[in-house]
């Protein structure tokens, strides 16, 4: 645990505000002005993207190489497909894919994950594998799903969304509260 908690410190975290902010932002605006054009669906152009742009940024994997082999993998699973089965496919492609990564990994967790820690433990290559499919998979479902209940909750409450946006202070605690309610 200690060497896969390493990347995950309190500071770095904290340090990501802005560049995560950043990134909300620009998906946020891209998302409002083609809304102008046609109907979209935030889950998809918002709150899936972000937790995935934010982990590969993290994970230091190439945007073409991201989008075209890992994102698509996420996402609503088609009706009447089994739910199981889909998520062993995408856990399986993505074992593939962080192997071959894991072997060019200079920078990012891949390489963060392979680096011996002080005491001089190291992870397996099936290890390092097995953390980037769970620290993907965590950060880009939970996320996504923060994100659209979030926004279900601030639409089903006017009133509370009124507050958010006479004061940002409150954000903070529309965050905590679809995690309580509607995990």
């Amino acid at each position: 645990r200690s060497l896969v908690r390493r990347p995950f410190t309190a500071s770095r975290v904290a340090a990501m505000g802005d560049f995560v902010g950043e990134i909300a932002r620009a998906l946020v605006a891209a998302f409002a002005d083609a809304a102008r054009e046609e109907p979209r669906d935030f889950v998809q152009d918002v709150a899936l993207h972000l937790p995935s742009q934010v982990i590969r940024c993290l994970f230091a994997i190439d945007a073409d190489v991201w989008e075209r082999e890992v994102h698509p993998l996420f996402g609503a699973t088609p009706p009447g497909a089994d739910a199981a089965a889909a998520t062993g496919e995408r856990i399986d492609r993505l074992a593939d894919f962080f192997g071959r990564e894991r072997e060019r990994a200079m920078s990012g967790l891949l390489a963060a994950l392979q680096t011996p820690g002080d005491d001089g433990q190291t992870l397996s290559a099936d290890e390092v594998v097995a953390n980037a499919v769970l620290l993907a998979m965590a950060a880009i479902d939970t996320t996504t799903g923060l994100v659209a209940n979030a926004l279900a909750c601030l639409l089903r409450h006017p009133d509370v969304l009124a507050r958010v946006r006479a004061d940002g202070a409150v954000v903070p605690a529309v965050v905590e509260e679809p995690l309580r309610h509607e995990p």
